[in-house]
């Protein structure tokens, strides 16, 4: 799909409680997600991403929001290190807020070859959105991948959490991305410190055991595997 306006939303319904997964598949590679109900659909969200690969032209971070009413007013705040994203002969930088009105079923994407985590999705009725790379490398090893999640809006996020020890995942990558500006106490194994991020930064630790992370505000926590 590339970038701008598609139809591309769906609705689906089912008579008893069932899970729902979305899957690409591509030559090279494969990803799956988990689809949340519509009922945890949200007006507010911040983007996470991965830092993009210089290794390979097709690695860019991307993100697609669809809207779950007709006449939804989103702004898009964007955040990125380089560059512009160009959307109906407008050009975007870093900052700048992209306006647009979108009616149920339609979606909008956006990839570019700058990290997008922490861009700011503000909506006047619930949306949906999914955001991870058309393709990345964690550590430029083996093929790339997508590390398509879809995302949790900001009020279903918290300020503690317990990162598990992943067997057979033995070093990790996790970025912590905060809302708001925001104070972190980090128990990494035996290592204890405190970091500081403003809002909508975020932070990389390597992770090979249980970790901790509590935050006087509320972050999101995402979880890369590195082989």
């Amino acid at each position: 799909m590339t970038n701008g306006l598609h139809q591309a939303g769906a609705e689906i319904y089912s008579n008893i409680p069932i899970n729902l997964y979305g899957f690409l598949f591509i030559r090279h590679f494969s990803e799956g997600f988990l689809v949340l109900p519509a009922r945890y659909a949200s007006t507010c969200y911040i983007i996470p991403s991965f830092t993009v690969s210089t290794s390979n032209t097709i690695c860019q971070s991307l993100f697609a929001l669809s809207s779950v009413f007709s006449n939804t007013v989103i702004e898009i705040n964007l955040k990125m290190k380089e560059g512009s994203i160009s959307y109906d002969n407008i050009q975007y930088a870093n900052n700048q807020t992209l306006s647009l009105v979108l009616n149920k079923y339609t979606t909008f994407q956006i990839w570019h070859s700058s990290d997008l985590t922490g861009t700011k999705i503000i909506a006047s009725k619930p949306i949906v959105v999914v955001s991870g790379n058309r393709c990345n490398y964690i550590n430029n090893k083996a093929s790339c991948q997508p590390f398509i999640e879809m995302v949790l809006p900001t009020n279903q996020l918290d300020n503690v959490y317990v990162i598990p020890y992943l067997n057979y995942r033995y070093e990790n990558t996790i970025r912590l991305l905060a809302v708001n500006d925001t104070h972190i106490a980090l128990k990494n194994g035996n290592n204890r410190t405190r970091h500081v991020l403003k809002s909508r930064d975020f932070m990389d630790y390597f992770h090979t055991t249980i970790s901790y992370v509590s935050s006087e505000s509320d972050l999101m926590v995402h979880i890369y595997t590195r082989a």
